[in-house]
C-alpha cells in the first residue's frame, strides 16, 4: 500500500491510500499519523571504518561501542535496533555514560 493524502483540516482524520498491484484506492479513517522516515541508515560513509551489518547499521557492544576506539552509535543507527524511540533513548544515555567512562580513562 502507498499514503497518497492525510486528510483533515485541524488534525488528522483519514488517510487515502491505493494498493499498487491493482491500483485501487480507499480511504480509512484515522486519529493520527506517525511518519517513518527511511529503512535504510545512511552509513556508507563509514564503510572501512566501522563494522556494518547486511543492512548498513553499526554494530555495537552493549556499551554502544564500536570496534573503532571511541566512536559509539545509539539509536536506529545500530545494529539490532527495535527502532523504537524509548530504546534510542535508552541508547543515548548507554553511550553518554560510555563516552563519560572513556573520557576518564584518558585523564
Amino acid at each position: 500500500m502507498k499514503v497518497e493524502k492525510i486528510v483533515g483540516d485541524s488534525h488528522v482524520e483519514a488517510i487515502e491510500f491505493s494498493e499498487a498491484a491493482s491500483g485501487r484506492r480507499e480511504t480509512l479513517k484515522v486519529d493520527g499519523v506517525l511518519v517513518h522516515v527511511g529503512l535504510k541508515p545512511n552509513t556508507s560513509y563509514l564503510e572501512g571504518i566501522v563494522t556494518l551489518n547486511s543492512q548498513g547499521q553499526i554494530v555495537v557492544n552493549e556499551r554502544m561501542e564500536t570496534d573503532f576506539p571511541y566512536i559509539l552509535a545509539a539509536g536506529d543507527i545500530r545494529s539490532d535496533s527495535p527502532r523504537q524511540i524509548v530504546t534510542a533513548v535508552g541508547d543515548g544515555a548507554t553511550a553518554a555514560i560510555s563516552a563519560e567512562r572513556l573520557l576518564q580513562e584518558l585523564s
